[in-house]
Order: C-alpha cells, then sequence, then structure tokens
C-alpha cells in the first residue's frame, strides 16, 4: 500500500484505505483494515474521524492514545496547511474573510471564538482565538475582545466562530452581542467590521443586509446585498443555531 501511494498518491484509494495507510504508522505490525473500516461507520464519513473528539477516537476498540493522537495531528495539519496557503493580505470584500473562516474550522468539533486584527488598510496583523468551549457553547468577554485589540494596535477586527453540526444562521444572542460590541469599541476608535458565522463549509454575516461607509479610504467598502451567490455567502435552511455565551465588561 505504501509503494502504491509513493506511485501514484492517492489516486484509487478508498477512504478506509487512506485510513489503513495512516494507522500503519501509529499502530506497527498489525492489520488495521477492519479497524479503519470501523472509524468510517462510527463517525460516518473520512472527514467525520478527523472531525472528531480525541476522547470519542479513544473509545473506539483498537484505537489508543498512539493513533488518536496522529488522527488529530493529522486534521491540525490540514488546517495549517489550508491556512499557510491563503495568499490574501488584504481582506476587503466578504469572500475573502468567508473563505478564511471556513479554513480556520477544518478539522475544529467544539465552538471557537476567533478575531482577525486588522490595520487601517485592511491587512491582517493576527488572528488570535478569544474563547473556547464545548460543542454548544463557548464563553468570552467584552472585556477579552478589547483587551486583544488594543494590545495588537489594531483598527479593525471582524469576530469569527462557528456552530459545530448546526447552521451559520447567527442567534438572536449573536445579533445582541454584535451590536452592542460594535458600539464599544468605537469608543476605543475600533471598527467591528462584521462578525462571521461559520458551520461546515458555509458561512454567513452576522450584518447581512446592512450597507456601512467604511472609514479607510483606500479600502473598498464592505457592501452586503442580497442572497446571492457573488456575495460568498453559501445559503442552507434555516435551523437551530448554536448559542455562544457573552458578558458584558462591566459583569468582569
Amino acid at each position: 500500500m505504501k509503494e502504491r501511494f509513493l506511485t501514484s498518491g492517492l489516486e484509487g484509494f478508498s477512504d478506509h484505505e487512506v485510513l489503513e495507510l495512516t494507522l500503519f504508522y501509529a499502530i506497527p505490525r498489525r492489520d488495521v483494515n477492519e479497524l479503519s473500516h470501523k472509524l468510517v461507520e462510527t463517525f460516518g464519513s473520512y472527514k467525520g474521524v478527523f472531525d472528531a473528539d480525541f476522547e470519542d477516537l479513544c473509545k473506539v476498540e483498537g484505537i489508543g492514545e498512539n493513533a488518536a493522537t496522529l488522527i488529530k495531528l493529522m486534521a491540525e495539519s490540514f488546517r495549517r496547511y489550508a491556512l499557510d496557503d491563503e495568499k490574501v493580505f488584504v481582506y476587503d470584500n466578504l469572500k475573502k474573510v468567508g473563505d478564511y473562516a471556513v479554513k480556520l474550522y477544518i478539522g475544529v468539533s467544539v465552538e471557537k471564538l476567533y478575531a482577525m486584527l486588522f490595520d487601517n488598510k485592511m491587512k491582517l496583523l493576527d488572528t488570535v482565538m478569544l474563547a473556547e468551549g464545548a460543542v454548544n457553547s463557548v464563553r468570552v468577554s467584552t472585556r477579552t475582545v478589547c483587551e486583544k485589540a488594543i494590545k495588537k494596535n489594531a483598527s479593525s477586527i471582524i469576530l469569527i466562530h462557528n456552530h459545530p453540526g448546526g447552521t451559520p444562521y447567527p442567534s438572536d444572542e449573536d445579533k445582541r452581542f454584535s451590536s452592542y460590541l460594535r458600539d464599544l469599541l468605537a469608543n476605543f476608535d475600533i471598527t467591528l467590521i462584521d462578525h462571521i458565522i461559520v458551520s461546515g463549509r458555509y458561512y454567513r454575516p452576522v450584518f447581512e443586509g446592512e450597507t456601512r461607509e467604511n472609514k479607510f479610504a483606500a479600502v473598498t467598502p464592505f457592501t452586503y446585498g442580497s442572497r446571492v451567490a457573488s456575495t460568498g455567502i453559501r445559503v442552507c435552511e434555516p435551523a437551530v443555531a448554536a448559542d455562544i455565551q457573552y458578558s458584558d465588561i462591566d459583569g468582569e
């Protein structure tokens, strides 16, 4: 199988065969064909295996800590590879931000909140994780957001968080917090451009439908139109969105 891969890559390999080849390096000198089948069956797909939590992988009979660690390492490697290949330096429209946001959650099965921090020409200064939580919730304070933005001397930020297993439709709390934070950051001369919700390959902005003047003259204004393909928004049917838990700065 190794020689076959080195000769022609993964062309012609089934999903369980790719997993089988991978498991050879964590479980040597053992037939792992049946185990690779079991992984796909347990988590529903090849992607599901790499999206699975470490603890859930360890529950599969035959998968020890070494094999589970290798699988999660590969998932994180996929994500880093995709982000490292990102050659966009100026994020002047929603599609660029959305494409980046989707890559940010490759192999991520829990809810995480990130902030993209920009200078006054919309060049990305840094992407920082603000909070991490369980599958359905993550807690973040407005103080944390403000401190990260000020520390990096950011002129503007875009929040990004995911709804694992849900849809990219923002909850009422997402909308409330986004509006509140936008007003709060304005006191520090920092613009909250938007809050992007990601679910799988889908994403959409909390402030969808708004058209706002961008204060940076050198940057193309962000404008959000209707639900058309050119916006970069992949639309899916609404469902119950995961809730992120927010706390006001005064309560911290």
